[in-house]
């Protein structure tokens, strides 16, 4: 968790959001942000859903997602139990 002091700039209030924070949040300089107050009374800040690219974000290729799969997944029907009504009999 990290932690940012509140300041003056101009008539409004500033926060400088950690570096780190902004990676892993994949927010940038110029990106625009969407702040609420959740039910806890908890501001949260959202990147606007129409954001710029980001060139440096990592990409992860098929290869990458798909490295530790060993192709056993084997697929199941699932049980929907006894027919209850005038279901169709497959």
């Amino acid at each position: 968790m990290s932690t940012a002091t509140l300041k003056k700039w101009g008539s409004s209030i500033g926060v400088v959001i950690p570096k780190k924070i902004c990676q892993e949040a994949r927010i940038d300089i110029g990106d625009t942000l969407e702040f609420s107050i959740n039910s806890f009374g908890e501001i949260v800040a959202v990147p606007y859903q129409n954001r710029k690219y980001h060139h440096s974000e990592k990409r992860i290729t098929i290869d990458e997602l798909f490295k530790d799969y060993d192709g056993s997944y084997k697929g199941a029907e699932p049980d929907w139990g006894k027919p209850v009504g005038s279901e169709i009999d497959w």
